[in-house]
C-alpha cells in the first residue's frame, strides 16, 4: 500500500516534470574524445610489452568483446588462470590489475592495433605454448563460441601459428 501510494505520486506527470530540472544527464563522450585521455594514452604506449601475460589478458578481452555476455564458467575459469598460473600468481594483486586495465583500454581503444602487435608479445615457443594453452582453458570448447567469437579465434590462431 505504502510503496503504491509513492509510485502513484512520483510517478505522475507533474512529479516527473518536477524532477526534470533536479535531474543530472552525463553527457555520452565520443570514443574519439576519450582517446586522448592520459590513463588511455599511457596503457596505448604498453601496446608491445607485457609479454605472454598480457598476450593473454588482451586475448580473452578481445573475444569477450565480440559477445554480449560472457558465460560464468569462462569467468572462473579466467580467474583461475590469473589468481593461479605463473606468472600470474606471483603478481602483486595491484600489478595484476593494472595489467588487467591496460589491456582492457588497449582492446576497446586500438584493437586492430593490439592484435597487430600480438606476435611482438609471443617471441619465442615457450611463450606462445603458454598462451595458447592458457587461452584455450579458458574460452572452452570451440563448439559453445558464438560466431564472431569464433572468427575472432580462428584468426588469431593463424596469426600467432597455432593449432
Amino acid at each position: 500500500m505504502i510503496e503504491n501510494s509513492f509510485l502513484t505520486f512520483w510517478a505522475s506527470p507533474q512529479a516527473v516534470e518536477y524532477g526534470k530540472a533536479l535531474s543530472f544527464r552525463r553527457p555520452k563522450v565520443p570514443m574519439q574524445d576519450l582517446h586522448s585521455l592520459a590513463s588511455i594514452q599511457n596503457a596505448l604506449k604498453k601496446i608491445e610489452k607485457g609479454g605472454a601475460a598480457a598476450a593473454i589478458v588482451r586475448i580473452v578481452l578481445m573475444i569477450a568483446d565480440t559477445r554480449t555476455e560472457v558465460r560464468g564458467e569462462k569467468l572462473e575459469r579466467f580467474n583461475e588462470v590469473l589468481t593461479t598460473w605463473a606468472p600470474f600468481k606471483s603478481m602483486d594483486p595491484k600489478e595484476r590489475n593494472f595489467l588487467i586495465h591496460d589491456q582492457t583500454l588497449i582492446a576497446r581503444f586500438e584493437m586492430e592495433a593490439g592484435y597487430n602487435a600480438l606476435p611482438l608479445l609471443l617471441k619465442n615457443e615457450k611463450d606462445k605454448t603458454f598462451a595458447y594453452k592458457a587461452v584455450t582453458y579458458i574460452i572452452g570448447n570451440e563448439e559453445d563460441m558464438a560466431p564472431n567469437s569464433l572468427e575472432l579465434w580462428h584468426c588469431l590462431k593463424k596469426t600467432l601459428k597455432w593449432g
